[in-house]
């Protein structure tokens, strides 16, 4: 069985975290194989990009990807000696040799391929392979870095194409309803659908890449996010599928017997190998409503899920849905610590818990899942060219927000880390541009058919003095542009009204 970890640039910052790292991957290793994608230690990527801007201030294209690349093989070349030194069988790839094809721009290129016959060569005789993050290579022969959080995208990219669960370790225990540093009784969330956790991502919480679960919600794969090093597993966000497709659990389960002896000759569009390895020795048994785990699976953390918590995140669901504890899975594939207990059974119950049915709370009242901030820019330019302008979009790869237009000119929004490259991009057509604003993004199922709760979110608002400059709606998320001075007030103040 192949499982996918990651570890990010605080969980690799230093030798002494990457030899406890490794004491742990040993343990692991004596059941199952690996593949661990690193990050570049600490601010190593940083440190390498101001040596970069030193010699030239607008330094980027195959250099820069080049030079930034060193940080994660210097990560993955560590980890592997480390591991090797515990006596594991392990060993080092870049983002080339592990078979990772991306497009041919640079500083943020796409993955288009994986090429999975490299990884399944390297692990017929390794245990472990490390391999770098954030990085590939494009038909050219040249390397290409994925951007920003881009670890996280080759971390769940690997995972999908070899059709194996993925763990992304970082130095906070999961995804929370807000940043901690922002609000810090924020509550840390169990679980959390791909929608979700992708409106968040790209609202600006920090845990993980947006890119990376656009990946994972194409490809259905189970995400875990926890916190490096931390024993109890429990202790983490799972993300799955909202769409509960029970007869593809049941398709799966019928063919368990094929799952010990035989390969599985499916194949991914993101995987050019057709001939996959699949899942060994994780069987699956219905039994009256019972899902039960044979021969040490280790993704089925499914011990902990309580009939409240999955009621209140699936309101809609009929709770005459909920007599079968296989309504959850798309595929089972579910994590749990690595030292589950043989024949261990999952159990559900199959009526609402008291607790439910005597809340307060509105039975269909939407859930505010979390709470996300970024810093922004509003852009208005003069314009009737809107085919020329959207070209541009594509051309520079932008990620722009908030669009509003009509026959005479277009809005919109940037991030307030790449605003200098949008004006250039936009120069010629002379943009008005805005100060330094904030944006709080607020994720939850069916906002927009709620106006109760989004009346009581602009109400405490107002109660608080906060000013909103402007907002935007959608099913999924509730946006708020204020000023920078009423950040704090704000998330405090939502944070209390909405209990996040």
């Amino acid at each position: 069985m192949i499982i996918v970890q990651k570890y990010g640039g605080t969980s690799v910052a230093s030798l002494e975290k990457i030899s406890a790292i490794a004491k742990e991957l040993k343990e692991i290793a004596k059941d199952l194989k690996i593949v661990v994608v690193v990050s570049a230690m600490g601010k190593k990527t940083n440190e390498l990009l101001e040596k970069a801007t030193f010699l030239d201030e607008k330094a980027t294209g195959r250099e820069v990807d080049a030079l930034l690349s060193t940080g994660e093989i210097e990560t993955a070349s560590l980890l592997a000696l480390a591991l090797k030194k515990e006596g594991v069988k392990a060993k080092s790839l870049s983002g080339r040799q592990a078979g990772i094809f991306t497009s041919l721009s640079h500083n943020k290129a796409y993955i288009e391929k994986i090429d999975c016959k490299k990884l399944y060569k390297h692990l017929k005789v390794s245990d472990v392979l490390v391999v770098a993050g954030f990085q590939g290579m494009n038909s050219l022969g040249d390397i290409t870095t994925l951007g920003r959080g881009g670890s996280d995208t080759t971390a769940v990219a690997l995972a999908s194409a070899l059709n194996a669960p993925c763990e992304i370790y970082t130095d906070v225990a999961g995804v929370h309803t807000t940043n901690p540093k922002d609000f810090e009784k924020a509550k840390s969330l169990k679980f959390i659908n791909y929608d979700e956790i992708i409106e968040l991502a790209f609202s600006g919480a920090k845990v993980l890449d947006v890119r990376a679960i656009e990946i994972a919600k194409k490809y259905n794969t189970p995400v875990f996010v926890g916190q490096s090093l931390e024993k109890d597993k429990s202790k983490g966000t799972y993300i799955f599928s909202s769409h509960l497709d029970q007869t593809s659990f049941l398709k799966t389960a019928k063919q368990k017997e094929n799952h010990s002896d035989k390969k599985d000759h499916s194949s991914k569009d993101l995987c050019s190998n057709k001939n996959k390895e699949n899942t060994k020795n994780v069987h699956f048994a219905k039994q009256k409503g019972i899902l039960k785990c044979k021969n040490n699976s280790l993704y089925a953390s499914l011990f902990e899920i309580l009939i409240k918590s999955i009621l209140h995140y699936l309101q809609k669901i009929l709770l005459e849905n909920c007599q079968k504890c296989d309504f959850l899975c798309s595929k089972p594939r579910f994590y749990n610590c690595h030292k589950t207990k043989k024949n261990k059974c999952f159990h559900f119950t199959k009526q609402p818990t008291k607790d439910f049915c005597d809340s307060k709370q509105d039975f269909e009242s939407p859930v505010i899942t979390g709470l996300a901030t970024k810093n922004i820019r509003l852009l208005s330019i003069q314009t009737s060219q809107q085919k020329e302008f959207f070209e541009k979009i594509c051309e520079k790869s932008l990620f722009l927000e908030m669009f509003s237009q009509n026959e005479k000119s277009i809005s919109f929004a940037c991030p307030e880390d790449s605003f200098e490259n949008v004006k250039q991009t936009f120069a010629s057509f002379s943009p008005n541009t805005s100060k330094s604003l904030v944006k709080i993004t607020l994720v939850g199922s069916a906002l927009a058919t709620h106006p109760k709760i989004i009346a009581k979110i602009f109400a405490s608002l107002e109660t608080a003095d906060v000013k909103v400059i402007s907002s935007e709606l959608s099913d999924l998320s509730l946006s708020i542009v204020i000023s920078p001075r009423y950040k704090d007030i704000a998330i405090k103040t939502l944070c209390q009204n909405l209990n996040l």
